[in-house]
């Protein structure tokens, strides 16, 4: 707690790892910048932090940032609070093994020790996570899952905590586990003067994001069936068969087919497919480009097979589809 004498919140120390990702890096560290000063002048006042490399290597963050480190990797033994900043899972290979044994040290001090996005692999390799429940993203369940089958990973929600442990499936979700952190270990004010200049509210979001066709019925879906959609509507372009699909989620074809049945009343492949006609109605009412590009940008390499489908769907074909919009709608794009 800070004093009269100057004390702060909070040394914190951010662990890069290689082809780190820049949004839960950056959500945390801003949020403590905008915590840290009275006003708007970035200095480390009421909270600190600096930046190690989990790599012997030149560090760059996965969008091709180059970065450099602030301290030594060991000393991050000495900081309250150690957060892993993970990236790309194939770059998880050229962590330090060293990496492992100071987080082991530092949870025994009873430091803070968060994983980001990836970083809690590290935090699972260090044996942190036995037996405890991890927030993971669904992109990398399977991949975790037969990497430690002793721990309990989760998909839903902002973050798990454990005792002096957080994991975070990463991206915006950084942010709230910086806000707990910043309320937990100072006041109120300063998570919510981090959040106003963030401009932060759940409520009013400032990007619109239309409302999906099946999204009532989404709602109230199994954790399972929520997860499965996720990864079609991050694949839209790269669709994969349905037993791939449900390997990456660590279950069998079956239950995936049962329970996409039950909460969607479709078939897992049928399902994907109607996501993808779905967005090329949008594509083609949106933008102005030909049935094979919008075809293309969602996975169809072959025009007729795509114009096939698409009729199936919508009882028109894809231009008379456009035309139908256009003629009824004149001032649309």
């Amino acid at each position: 707690m800070i004093d009269s004498q100057g004390l702060v919140y909070l040394h914190v120390a951010l662990v890069l790892c290689p082809s780190f990702t820049q949004t839960p890096m950056s959500c945390f560290a801003d949020a403590l910048r905008l915590a840290a000063d009275h006003d708007d002048r970035s200095k480390q006042i009421l909270f600190r932090w600096d930046y190690a490399s989990a790599s012997k290597a030149p560090l760059m963050s996965s969008a091709g940032l180059p970065v450099a480190p602030t301290i030594a990797l060991e000393s991050i033994v000495d900081y309250d609070c150690i957060v892993v900043c993970g990236g790309l899972l194939g770059s998880l290979g050229q962590v330090r093994p060293e990496l492992v044994d100071l987080l082991r040290a530092a949870h025994a001090q009873n430091r803070m020790v968060i994983g980001l996005c990836t970083g809690s692999f590290l935090l699972a390799e260090a044996g942190l996570l036995d037996g405890k429940s991890c927030a993971i993203h669904p992109n990398v369940l399977r991949a975790f899952v037969n990497r430690y089958p002793t721990t309990r990973p989760v998909t839903q929600g902002s973050y798990c905590m454990e005792g002096n442990l957080i994991t975070c499936p990463g991206g915006v979700l950084s942010l709230d586990v910086a806000g707990h952190i910043i309320r937990h270990s100072s006041n109120p004010s300063r998570t919510f003067k981090a959040f106003d200049y963030l401009l932060f509210n759940y409520e009013n979001p400032r990007n619109y994001v239309p409302k999906r066709p099946y999204q009532e019925r989404l709602d109230t879906a199994s954790d399972l069936v929520k997860n499965a959609v996720r990864l079609m509507e991050s694949n839209v372009a790269t669709p994969f068969p349905v037993t791939e699909l449900a390997d990456r989620l660590a279950t069998t074809r079956t239950r995936l087919t049962r329970r996409f049945k039950n909460d969607m009343d479709a078939a897992p492949a049928a399902f994907w497919l109607g996501i993808r006609l779905d967005l090329a109605s949008r594509l083609l009412l949106e933008r102005n480009i030909t049935m094979t590009e919008a075809g293309y940008e969602l996975g169809f390499s072959d025009t007729a097979h795509f114009c096939r489908q698409f009729k199936s769907r919508f009882k028109v074909t894809p231009r008379r589809y456009r035309a139908l919009y256009r003629a009824k709608t004149p001032l649309s794009p």
